[in-house]
């Protein structure tokens, strides 16, 4: 997902519809995600957030024996364009 100046919503896109997100285990510095409901991440940027990011948030999901749900984000603002 490409992140920008606001929350962007990202969607569990799974056939098995008993699988769902539980929470947030990791995310790069300046990326705030939420766990927003069973199926839903919500991630935005922090005030503090560098202009460059290249790196995934980890969410654990309920399904058994699989590892975490890595979401890959990346954002490139130059200061000039904020």
């Amino acid at each position: 997902m490409t992140l920008g100046t606001r929350s962007i919503r990202v969607f569990l896109r799974c056939p098995d519809e008993a699988v769902e997100l539980v929470k947030v285990l990791s995310s790069p510095k300046g990326v705030k995600a939420v766990v927003s409901s069973a199926r839903e991440v919500t991630v935005s940027p922090e005030p503090d957030a560098p202009s460059v990011v290249d790196s995934a948030v980890e969410v654990e999901t309920t399904a058994v024996g699989r590892p975490a749900l890595k979401i890959h984000v990346v954002r490139y603002a130059p200061v000039a364009s904020r």
